[in-house]
């Protein structure tokens, strides 16, 4: 039991950046400046702009809705997901 205990705090300890504030704040000034329009732009563009590999941390943003999706980068709305009983 230890042992995989120890392997979890392995790997988070192997992820963990000190740097990760300052990426995020990289990253949404990035956005704000270089793409003021908000259009759709690429990863690449993205990662190039900043001079690190910054698409996790523009996929937690748009996780957590920013930016917000414009208008022809929404899917279209398809048929209403079934709702399922929590118990």
């Amino acid at each position: 039991m230890y042992d995989i205990l120890v392997m979890c705090l392995l790997r988070a300890i192997n992820k963990w950046d000190p740097y990760y504030t300052d990426k995020v704040r990289k990253v949404v000034n990035a956005i704000d400046i270089k793409f003021p329009s908000r259009k759709q732009f690429t990863a690449f563009q993205l990662s190039s702009e900043l001079g690190f590999n910054g698409t996790s941390i523009a996929r937690m943003l748009a996780h957590r809705g920013f930016p917000e999706p414009t208008a022809a980068a929404r899917l279209p709305e398809g048929p209403p997901r079934p709702v399922r009983n929590p118990l």
